[in-house]
């Protein structure tokens, strides 16, 4: 289809999205992880060069693309994210209720949450109590706070009594450790309303969580499950990922026809540069609200 699309020559922007690369590394890590809890020295000669033979496939598709194209086209190449492995599950609403954060009954939370289980309706968090709770941990490594005025129940209130709330959560959990190693399984966590910007900021979870390597949200914390322990050992076929790992440990890619000023520079590019990138080649000017800075012009702003 790319192929087919290339040789019309009727578009003046061309964008295509393979996701067989990010497929295969969340299901096929556990063969390059020797150190994986589901890896398996047994199938490892069948199946342990699966991304590397994808990459290899995309590698001769890039090539194939650029023959096609003319001097005066440029080629983009970019990954919105990179990977790393996923060897322990975090239950960060466990870890919550055993620090106080979350009041729940022992005898009616539950640690084996589906999505069949939402679609029925039977509801998140039963055996929450929301009048006695300050936080929880909702989705891919987000806290939220139960903030006065924003929650059904909240009884936080907004300003000191949140801020020092939040510092509180951040001081305690950094230095929280794996017992199976005694070392912090998180890397970083960010205030939301540091990092983003604009009016969703608010639904964006108060505390954005970064794991170290390794690590990741469990799949039960997404759902408002409460299994019994803090971590545990991740035996999934999924065993790679780059939700809520810190970023820095799963960079991605970008590669250019193009000679941007900033790379020159030694400016790394990030993912939100890319749309004003693609909109100044265009010499379109980028709107003033949108965030990133055209790669032609990192370098000269200095950032």
């Amino acid at each position: 289809m790319v192929f087919g699309l290339i040789e019309e020559k009727e578009d003046d922007f061309l964008i295509a999205v393979f996701e067989a690369t990010d497929r295969n590394q969340h299901m096929f890590w556990r063969y390059i992880d020797e150190g994986h809890p589901a890896y398996n020295k047994n199938e490892v000669g069948e199946w342990g060069g699966t991304i590397y033979r994808t990459y290899e496939r995309f590698d001769k598709t890039v090539g194939e693309v650029a023959k096609r194209l003319d001097s005066g086209t440029r080629l983009l190449i970019m990954s919105d994210h990179g990977f790393n492995t996923f060897r322990r599950a975090v239950n960060v609403n466990t870890w919550l209720r055993n620090e106080g954060y979350l009041v729940a009954d022992p005898d009616a939370c539950r640690s084996d949450f589906s999505l069949k289980d939402l679609q029925k309706g039977t509801g998140f968090w039963p055996g929450v109590d929301w009048t006695r709770s300050r936080a929880y941990s909702l989705g891919l490594g987000k806290i939220y706070i139960n903030l006065k005025g924003r929650e059904g129940n909240g009884f936080v209130n907004p300003g000191r009594e949140y801020e020092e709330l939040r510092d509180e959560i951040i001081g305690k959990m950094s230095k929280a450790v794996d017992p199976a190693t005694g070392k912090p399984f998180v890397s970083v966590i960010h205030k939301a309303d540091r990092i983003f910007s604009g009016p969703k900021v608010p639904d964006a979870g108060d505390l954005v969580l970064g794991f170290e390597v390794g690590y990741r949200v469990s799949w039960q914390t997404s759902l408002g499950g409460f299994p019994p322990d803090v971590i545990e050992d991740n035996n999934r076929k999924w065993s790679a990922d780059h939700c809520s790992v810190n970023s820095e440990f799963a960079k991605g890619v970008f590669l250019s026809t193009e000679n941007f000023s900033g790379l020159d520079q030694g400016k790394n590019p990030e993912i939100i540069d890319l749309a004003p990138t693609i909109l100044r080649l265009f010499d379109v000017d980028p709107p003033k609200d949108m965030d990133g800075v055209p790669l032609q012009e990192k370098g000269k702003r200095g950032q």
